[in-house]
Protein backbone atom coordinates (compact mmCIF):
# COMPACT_ATOMS: atom_id res chain seq x y z
CA UNK A 1 0.00 0.00 0.00
CA UNK A 2 1.33 3.45 -0.83
CA UNK A 3 0.30 6.98 -0.14
CA UNK A 4 1.45 10.08 -1.96
CA UNK A 5 1.66 13.77 -1.37
CA UNK A 6 0.79 15.17 -4.77
CA UNK A 7 -0.13 18.48 -6.31
CA UNK A 8 -3.73 17.39 -6.61
CA UNK A 9 -6.08 15.47 -4.33
CA UNK A 10 -9.76 15.34 -3.56
CA UNK A 11 -9.44 17.90 -0.79
CA UNK A 12 -7.84 20.47 -3.10
CA UNK A 13 -9.55 19.69 -6.41
CA UNK A 14 -11.14 23.14 -6.53
CA UNK A 15 -7.78 24.91 -6.53
CA UNK A 16 -6.01 25.69 -9.81
CA UNK A 17 -3.22 23.17 -10.31
CA UNK A 18 -0.07 23.53 -12.40
CA UNK A 19 0.42 21.35 -15.42
CA UNK A 20 2.16 18.16 -14.28
CA UNK A 21 3.68 17.78 -17.73
CA UNK A 22 5.30 21.17 -17.57
CA UNK A 23 9.00 21.12 -16.67
CA UNK A 24 8.47 24.36 -14.74
CA UNK A 25 5.52 23.09 -12.68
CA UNK A 26 7.74 22.39 -9.68
CA UNK A 27 9.13 25.92 -9.70
CA UNK A 28 5.70 27.49 -10.16
CA UNK A 29 4.27 25.92 -6.99
CA UNK A 30 4.16 28.27 -4.01
CA UNK A 31 4.59 25.54 -1.36
CA UNK A 32 2.44 27.29 1.18
CA UNK A 33 2.07 25.49 4.50
CA UNK A 34 -1.30 23.85 5.11
CA UNK A 35 -0.59 21.79 8.24
CA UNK A 36 -2.73 22.64 11.27
CA UNK A 37 -1.58 22.88 14.87
CA UNK A 38 -1.58 19.58 16.77
CA UNK A 39 -3.71 19.76 19.89
CA UNK A 40 -0.95 17.91 21.74
CA UNK A 41 2.72 17.09 21.27
CA UNK A 42 4.50 14.49 23.42
CA UNK A 43 8.28 14.36 23.76
CA UNK A 44 9.88 11.01 24.66
CA UNK A 45 13.32 10.16 26.01
CA UNK A 46 14.28 6.80 27.53
CA UNK A 47 10.73 6.07 28.61
CA UNK A 48 9.95 9.49 30.05
CA UNK A 49 7.13 11.44 28.42
CA UNK A 50 6.54 15.20 28.59
CA UNK A 51 3.45 16.74 27.03
CA UNK A 52 3.03 20.15 25.39
CA UNK A 53 -0.34 21.78 24.73
CA UNK A 54 1.25 25.08 23.69
CA UNK A 55 -0.57 25.69 20.38
CA UNK A 56 2.05 28.11 19.06
CA UNK A 57 4.99 25.80 19.69
CA UNK A 58 3.10 22.74 18.53
CA UNK A 59 2.36 24.45 15.20
CA UNK A 60 6.05 25.30 14.80
CA UNK A 61 6.94 21.65 15.29
CA UNK A 62 4.30 20.54 12.77
CA UNK A 63 5.58 23.03 10.20
CA UNK A 64 9.14 21.89 10.84
CA UNK A 65 8.18 18.31 9.99
CA UNK A 66 6.13 19.52 7.02
CA UNK A 67 9.26 21.23 5.68
CA UNK A 68 10.86 17.82 5.15
CA UNK A 69 8.44 17.36 2.24
CA UNK A 70 8.99 20.73 0.59
CA UNK A 71 10.06 20.66 -3.04
CA UNK A 72 8.75 17.19 -3.69
CA UNK A 73 5.87 17.13 -6.17
CA UNK A 74 5.20 13.52 -5.30
CA UNK A 75 6.39 11.63 -2.28
CA UNK A 76 5.48 7.95 -2.25
CA UNK A 77 5.62 6.48 1.23
CA UNK A 78 5.30 2.71 1.60
CA UNK A 79 2.72 1.96 4.25
CA UNK A 80 4.13 -0.89 6.30
CA UNK A 81 2.21 -2.32 9.23
CA UNK A 82 3.91 -1.78 12.56
CA UNK A 83 3.70 -4.05 15.59
CA UNK A 84 2.82 -2.31 18.87
CA UNK A 85 6.16 -3.42 20.33
CA UNK A 86 8.05 -1.26 17.84
CA UNK A 87 6.18 1.87 18.96
CA UNK A 88 6.75 1.07 22.64
CA UNK A 89 10.40 0.35 21.94
CA UNK A 90 10.86 3.81 20.43
CA UNK A 91 9.04 5.53 23.28
CA UNK A 92 10.83 3.48 25.95
CA UNK A 93 14.40 3.53 24.66
CA UNK A 94 14.82 6.40 22.20
CA UNK A 95 14.22 10.12 21.83
CA UNK A 96 11.15 10.94 19.74
CA UNK A 97 8.39 13.47 19.14
CA UNK A 98 4.75 12.55 18.58
CA UNK A 99 2.10 14.92 17.23
CA UNK A 100 -1.63 14.44 17.88
CA UNK A 101 -4.14 16.00 15.46
CA UNK A 102 -7.92 16.32 15.54
CA UNK A 103 -8.05 17.23 11.85
CA UNK A 104 -6.77 15.63 8.70
CA UNK A 105 -3.01 15.94 8.35
CA UNK A 106 -2.02 17.80 5.18
CA UNK A 107 1.48 18.83 4.17
CA UNK A 108 1.44 21.53 1.47
CA UNK A 109 -2.10 20.54 0.59
CA UNK A 110 -1.33 16.83 0.31
CA UNK A 111 -2.79 14.14 2.51
CA UNK A 112 -0.17 11.79 3.87
CA UNK A 113 -2.68 9.11 4.76
CA UNK A 114 -6.39 9.74 5.16
CA UNK A 115 -6.49 7.94 8.52
CA UNK A 116 -3.54 9.73 10.12
CA UNK A 117 -4.18 11.36 13.50
CA UNK A 118 -0.73 11.00 15.02
CA UNK A 119 2.78 11.36 13.66
CA UNK A 120 5.70 9.80 15.53
CA UNK A 121 9.21 10.89 14.53
CA UNK A 122 12.18 9.09 16.17
CA UNK A 123 15.24 11.30 16.63
CA UNK A 124 17.60 8.53 17.74
CA UNK A 125 18.04 4.82 17.13
CA UNK A 126 17.99 2.75 13.96
CA UNK A 127 14.51 3.97 12.99
CA UNK A 128 15.22 7.68 12.94
CA UNK A 129 14.79 7.88 9.16
CA UNK A 130 11.21 6.65 9.42
CA UNK A 131 7.87 8.36 9.90
CA UNK A 132 5.23 6.51 11.90
CA UNK A 133 1.59 7.38 11.29
CA UNK A 134 -1.14 6.28 13.67
CA UNK A 135 -4.91 6.35 13.39
CA UNK A 136 -7.54 6.97 16.05
CA UNK A 137 -7.23 3.36 17.27
CA UNK A 138 -3.45 3.64 17.71
CA UNK A 139 -2.83 1.38 14.72
CA UNK A 140 0.44 2.54 13.18
CA UNK A 141 1.94 2.34 9.74
CA UNK A 142 5.43 3.44 8.77
CA UNK A 143 7.30 4.81 5.83
CA UNK A 144 10.86 5.87 5.09
CA UNK A 145 11.72 9.56 5.05
CA UNK A 146 14.82 8.66 3.01
CA UNK A 147 16.90 11.01 5.17
CA UNK A 148 17.43 11.71 8.85
CA UNK A 149 15.19 14.37 10.37
CA UNK A 150 17.15 17.22 11.89
CA UNK A 151 16.47 20.39 13.82
CA UNK A 152 13.71 18.90 15.99
CA UNK A 153 16.08 18.55 18.95
CA UNK A 154 15.72 22.26 19.69
CA UNK A 155 12.10 21.71 20.74
CA UNK A 156 12.88 19.08 23.36
CA UNK A 157 12.13 20.31 26.90
CA UNK A 158 15.21 20.51 29.15
CA UNK A 159 13.46 18.54 31.89
CA UNK A 160 13.88 15.36 29.81
CA UNK A 161 17.54 15.47 30.87
CA UNK A 162 16.48 15.51 34.53
CA UNK A 163 14.46 12.29 34.85
CA UNK A 164 14.62 12.47 38.65
CA UNK A 165 12.17 15.38 38.41
CA UNK A 166 9.71 13.44 36.26
CA UNK A 167 9.02 10.40 38.41
CA UNK A 168 8.51 6.90 36.96
CA UNK A 169 9.14 6.48 33.21
CA UNK A 170 5.90 6.16 31.27
CA UNK A 171 7.04 3.28 29.05
CA UNK A 172 9.26 0.21 29.21
CA UNK A 173 10.16 -2.39 26.60
CA UNK A 174 12.40 -5.44 26.71
CA UNK A 175 14.02 -6.93 23.62
CA UNK A 176 13.12 -10.45 24.71
CA UNK A 177 9.87 -11.86 23.32
CA UNK A 178 8.89 -8.26 22.55
CA UNK A 179 7.72 -7.49 26.08
CA UNK A 180 6.50 -3.97 26.72
CA UNK A 181 4.19 -2.03 28.99
CA UNK A 182 2.91 1.28 30.27
CA UNK A 183 3.39 2.46 33.85
CA UNK A 184 0.48 1.61 36.15
CA UNK A 185 1.77 1.77 39.73
CA UNK A 186 4.69 1.75 42.17
CA UNK A 187 5.23 -1.25 44.41
CA UNK A 188 6.81 -0.22 47.69
CA UNK A 189 9.81 -2.19 48.94
CA UNK A 190 8.82 -4.47 51.81
CA UNK A 191 10.33 -3.58 55.17
CA UNK A 192 10.23 -7.31 55.88
CA UNK A 193 12.44 -8.13 52.90
CA UNK A 194 15.47 -10.29 53.61
CA UNK A 195 17.71 -8.12 51.43
CA UNK A 196 18.13 -4.44 50.59
CA UNK A 197 15.64 -3.55 47.88
CA UNK A 198 14.18 -0.47 46.21
CA UNK A 199 10.63 0.34 45.15
CA UNK A 200 9.50 -1.28 41.91
CA UNK A 201 7.78 0.40 38.97
CA UNK A 202 5.00 -1.78 37.54
CA UNK A 203 4.15 -1.79 33.82
CA UNK A 204 1.38 -3.67 32.00
CA UNK A 205 -0.10 -4.00 28.52
CA UNK A 206 -3.35 -5.26 27.01
CA UNK A 207 -1.85 -8.71 26.36
CA UNK A 208 -1.53 -9.37 30.09
CA UNK A 209 2.24 -8.90 30.21
CA UNK A 210 3.55 -7.40 33.46
CA UNK A 211 7.05 -5.96 33.88
CA UNK A 212 8.64 -4.59 37.04
CA UNK A 213 11.77 -2.42 37.11
CA UNK A 214 13.96 -1.21 39.95
CA UNK A 215 13.03 2.42 40.66
CA UNK A 216 16.67 3.42 41.18
CA UNK A 217 18.79 1.14 39.00
CA UNK A 218 16.11 0.81 36.26
CA UNK A 219 17.04 -2.87 35.97
CA UNK A 220 14.36 -5.36 34.91
CA UNK A 221 13.36 -7.26 38.07
CA UNK A 222 10.52 -9.40 36.77
CA UNK A 223 8.60 -10.26 33.62
CA UNK A 224 5.36 -12.24 33.62
CA UNK A 225 4.11 -13.18 30.16
CA UNK A 226 0.87 -14.50 31.65
CA UNK A 227 1.09 -17.64 29.51
CA UNK A 228 1.27 -21.18 30.90
CA UNK A 229 1.73 -23.99 28.38
CA UNK A 230 0.69 -27.36 29.81
CA UNK A 231 1.09 -29.48 26.69
CA UNK A 232 3.87 -30.15 24.21
CA UNK A 233 4.56 -32.80 21.58
CA UNK A 234 8.11 -33.09 22.88
CA UNK A 235 8.51 -33.62 26.65
CA UNK A 236 10.47 -30.87 28.40
CA UNK A 237 13.77 -32.15 29.79
CA UNK A 238 15.91 -30.55 32.48
CA UNK A 239 18.61 -29.82 29.89
CA UNK A 240 16.01 -28.27 27.60
CA UNK A 241 14.61 -26.11 30.38
CA UNK A 242 18.09 -24.97 31.41
CA UNK A 243 19.00 -24.14 27.81
CA UNK A 244 15.82 -22.09 27.27
CA UNK A 245 16.26 -20.23 30.56
CA UNK A 246 19.93 -19.50 29.92
CA UNK A 247 19.25 -18.17 26.41
CA UNK A 248 16.56 -15.90 27.82
CA UNK A 249 18.56 -14.67 30.83
CA UNK A 250 21.76 -13.96 28.88
CA UNK A 251 19.95 -11.34 26.82
CA UNK A 252 19.13 -9.41 29.98
CA UNK A 253 21.78 -10.11 32.59
CA UNK A 254 25.41 -10.99 33.20
CA UNK A 255 25.19 -14.65 34.21
CA UNK A 256 28.85 -14.74 35.28
CA UNK A 257 27.63 -13.36 38.63
CA UNK A 258 25.83 -16.65 39.29
CA UNK A 259 27.81 -19.85 39.87
CA UNK A 260 25.04 -22.34 40.68
CA UNK A 261 22.22 -23.63 38.47
CA UNK A 262 19.31 -25.77 39.60
CA UNK A 263 16.25 -27.13 37.79
CA UNK A 264 13.08 -28.03 39.70
CA UNK A 265 10.12 -29.90 38.22
CA UNK A 266 6.77 -28.12 38.66
CA UNK A 267 3.23 -29.33 38.03
CA UNK A 268 3.51 -27.55 34.69
CA UNK A 269 6.95 -26.91 33.27
CA UNK A 270 10.13 -26.37 35.27
CA UNK A 271 11.74 -23.68 37.43
CA UNK A 272 15.34 -22.83 36.59
CA UNK A 273 17.36 -20.95 39.20
CA UNK A 274 20.66 -19.13 38.72
CA UNK A 275 22.16 -18.46 42.15
CA UNK A 276 25.23 -16.80 43.59
CA UNK A 277 26.98 -18.75 46.31
CA UNK A 278 29.70 -17.61 48.72
CA UNK A 279 31.91 -20.14 50.46
CA UNK A 280 29.36 -22.87 49.59
CA UNK A 281 26.54 -20.89 51.21
CA UNK A 282 23.52 -19.80 49.23
CA UNK A 283 22.75 -16.09 48.92
CA UNK A 284 19.77 -13.88 48.24
CA UNK A 285 21.18 -12.94 44.83
CA UNK A 286 19.40 -15.07 42.23
CA UNK A 287 17.32 -15.26 39.07
CA UNK A 288 14.37 -17.65 38.82
CA UNK A 289 12.83 -18.46 35.44
CA UNK A 290 9.74 -20.56 34.84
CA UNK A 291 9.90 -22.56 31.60
CA UNK A 292 6.75 -23.90 29.94
CA UNK A 293 6.37 -27.48 28.72
CA UNK A 294 7.01 -26.30 25.15
CA UNK A 295 10.28 -24.61 26.16
CA UNK A 296 8.89 -21.06 26.08
CA UNK A 297 9.35 -18.70 29.00
CA UNK A 298 6.43 -18.13 31.33
CA UNK A 299 7.97 -15.70 33.83
CA UNK A 300 11.19 -14.39 35.36
CA UNK A 301 11.89 -12.94 38.81
CA UNK A 302 15.21 -11.46 39.91
CA UNK A 303 16.61 -10.16 43.19
CA UNK A 304 18.92 -7.11 43.26
CA UNK A 305 22.68 -7.47 42.67
CA UNK A 306 23.26 -6.95 46.39
CA UNK A 307 26.89 -8.12 46.37
CA UNK A 308 28.05 -5.81 43.58
CA UNK A 309 31.08 -3.84 44.79
CA UNK A 310 31.76 -6.28 47.66
CA UNK A 311 34.88 -8.48 47.71
CA UNK A 312 33.09 -11.72 48.53
CA UNK A 313 36.36 -13.67 48.53
CA UNK A 314 36.99 -12.28 52.01
CA UNK A 315 33.81 -13.88 53.39
CA UNK A 316 35.00 -17.12 55.01
CA UNK A 317 32.17 -17.97 57.39
CA UNK A 318 30.78 -21.52 57.33
CA UNK A 319 27.31 -22.90 58.01
CA UNK A 320 28.42 -24.34 61.36
CA UNK A 321 29.86 -21.02 62.46
CA UNK A 322 26.52 -19.36 61.70
CA UNK A 323 24.71 -22.02 63.73
CA UNK A 324 27.15 -21.49 66.61
CA UNK A 325 26.35 -17.79 66.63
CA UNK A 326 22.62 -18.53 66.82
CA UNK A 327 23.23 -20.96 69.70
CA UNK A 328 25.25 -18.32 71.51
CA UNK A 329 22.33 -15.91 71.26
CA UNK A 330 19.96 -18.58 72.57
CA UNK A 331 22.27 -19.68 75.37
CA UNK A 332 20.75 -17.05 77.63
CA UNK A 333 17.47 -18.99 77.53
CA UNK A 334 17.74 -21.98 79.85
CA UNK A 335 15.15 -24.17 78.15
CA UNK A 336 16.77 -24.01 74.68
CA UNK A 337 18.58 -27.28 74.02
CA UNK A 338 19.46 -26.81 70.33
CA UNK A 339 18.11 -25.47 67.06
CA UNK A 340 17.04 -27.19 63.86
CA UNK A 341 17.44 -25.34 60.56
CA UNK A 342 14.26 -24.60 58.66
CA UNK A 343 15.52 -24.33 55.10
CA UNK A 344 18.95 -23.13 53.94
CA UNK A 345 21.14 -20.49 55.52
CA UNK A 346 21.47 -17.63 53.03
CA UNK A 347 23.95 -14.77 52.96
CA UNK A 348 22.49 -11.37 52.21
CA UNK A 349 23.01 -7.63 52.39
CA UNK A 350 20.46 -6.14 54.77
CA UNK A 351 20.58 -2.57 56.05
CA UNK A 352 23.79 -2.26 54.00
CA UNK A 353 25.51 -4.91 56.14
CA UNK A 354 26.54 -8.43 55.15
CA UNK A 355 24.47 -10.86 57.20
CA UNK A 356 23.28 -14.44 57.23
CA UNK A 357 19.55 -15.12 57.24
CA UNK A 358 18.67 -18.15 59.32
CA UNK A 359 15.26 -19.74 59.79
CA UNK A 360 15.12 -22.34 62.51
CA UNK A 361 13.04 -24.11 65.09
CA UNK A 362 14.07 -24.06 68.74
CA UNK A 363 14.39 -27.46 70.35
CA UNK A 364 13.38 -27.08 74.01
CA UNK A 365 14.16 -29.43 76.89
CA UNK A 366 12.31 -29.50 80.17
CA UNK A 367 13.42 -32.46 82.20
CA UNK A 368 13.09 -35.47 79.97
CA UNK A 369 10.67 -33.71 77.61
CA UNK A 370 12.08 -32.40 74.32
CA UNK A 371 9.84 -30.32 72.07
CA UNK A 372 10.12 -28.01 69.07
CA UNK A 373 8.96 -24.44 69.23
CA UNK A 374 7.82 -22.04 66.51
CA UNK A 375 9.93 -21.07 63.48
CA UNK A 376 12.20 -18.09 64.06
CA UNK A 377 14.09 -15.88 61.64
CA UNK A 378 17.36 -14.31 62.66
CA UNK A 379 19.93 -12.07 60.98
CA UNK A 380 23.50 -12.90 61.94
CA UNK A 381 26.23 -10.30 61.36
CA UNK A 382 29.13 -11.58 59.28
Amino acid sequence: ETSSITQSNTENSSKPQPDKNSSSSKQERSWESTVVAPYKVVFYKNGQAVESTDTSQNLKIAKHIESYFKGKDKLAVAKLSVRPYMIYDIKANQTAIELYFDKKVEFYGGVIWSGTQTLLVPLTGDRKNMLFEGDSKAVYKSGALNYYPNGLEEYLPAVLDKPEQLGPPEYVSVAVKNAFGKYVSTEKASVDSEYDANDLYVYKNDDGVEIKTDSKTKQIMSIDYNVLSAHSKTPLTEDGALSSAKTFAQRLFDLSKYDKQTVTKLNTGMLVSFEKTINDLKTHQNIKIRVNEDGSISSMVKTPDIFDGIDTSKIKITEQEVINKINQKNAQTEDVFDIELFGDIKLTVKDKRIQAVVKYEKINQQGEEISKGKVYRSFVEI
